[in-house]
């Protein structure tokens, strides 16, 4: 298997497609219990190379381990700024719209692009994975597990543990706060308090073992029920605004009301398959 070339700072991803057979969450040797000794852990040199990996789910049953080297980040901001910049490129496609707005700027046509999603990134889980590299590079990914004492103390991974959460990663209030307004955070306060692994990348062929275990974060993702309101609301005021408007010029109110209905049916019947979709 060929290294994949990096960019400081910067990640790449290896995409994976695991059955459900696959999962590895129900095996005990993939959940490893949080030690309180860890939070007692030297901290690694400013110039060893640190490497923060993360899941990211891409479909049903696929997903993504995007790798991010802050060997050189400084601060929250540029580190999870470089994280919501690789969720977003990453992520998967589906109950994703795009749409370009052309608009004039300086005498020139250019284009906007804006996203809506029915999903939003909401829980962080720490996480073991295998990565399998039989073939191409495809990741498993495992129960709840942090860096365990020994991967520590050979210096392979580094973090530091989170006593106000069960299970000592970062709160995900406060990842999600640093995710989506990373600018005035100017000092390295949270970047401590994820998994991180040391040294070298974890694409690297440096073991002979074709499944090489990780440890990292998984960004879940759940319905954004914001989104599925405004949606909703907007359905509506459209439904009722053609209603009236068809009513007015065919004078056909009861055929201009059923059309009313049978659009909020359609709404209602597409916001259904879209939160059964995402359970």
């Amino acid at each position: 298997m060929s290294t994949p070339d990096f960019q400081y700072p910067g990640s790449t991803a290896v995409s994976s497609n695991t059955s459900p057979s696959s999962s590895l969450g129900s095996q005990g040797d993939l959940c490893v219990e949080i030690n309180n000794e860890q939070q007692h852990q030297i901290s690694p040199s400013p110039f060893t190379a640190r490497y923060l990996e993360l899941c990211i789910n891409t479909g049903p049953y696929r997903k993504v381990v995007a790798e991010i080297d802050l060997t050189f980040m400084k601060t929250d901001a540029e580190l999870f700024t470089t994280i919501a910049e690789s969720y977003r490129r990453n992520r998967a496609s589906h109950g994703v719209i795009r749409i370009e707005v052309p608009f004039p700027c300086h005498k020139v046509l250019r284009k906007k692009r804006f996203e809506m999603s029915f999903t939003k990134p909401s829980k962080i889980i720490s996480r073991k994975f295998l990565l399998d590299r039989s073939q191409s590079p495809q990741v498993a990914v495992g129960g709840q597990g942090l860096p365990p004492k020994v991967e520590i103390e050979r210096r392979r991974y580094s973090y530091k543990s989170a006593e106000i959460t069960a299970d000592g990663v970062m709160p995900p209030h406060q990842f999600f706060h640093l995710f989506h307004n990373p600018s005035p955070h100017t000092s390295e306060t949270w970047t401590p308090f994820l998994p991180k692994k040391l040294g070298t990348s974890i694409f690297v062929d440096d073991l002979p073992e074709v499944l090489k275990a990780g440890y990292g974060i998984h960004i879940v993702e759940t319905l954004d029920c914001y989104m599925l309101s405004l949606v909703t609301f907007l359905t509506l005021i459209g439904s009722g605004i053609f209603a009236i408007a068809w009513a007015a010029v065919t004078k056909d109110v009861q055929g201009a009301f059923s059309i009313g209905t049978y659009a909020v049916g359609v709404m209602t019947a597409a916001l259904g398959t879209v939160g059964f979709g995402n359970v």
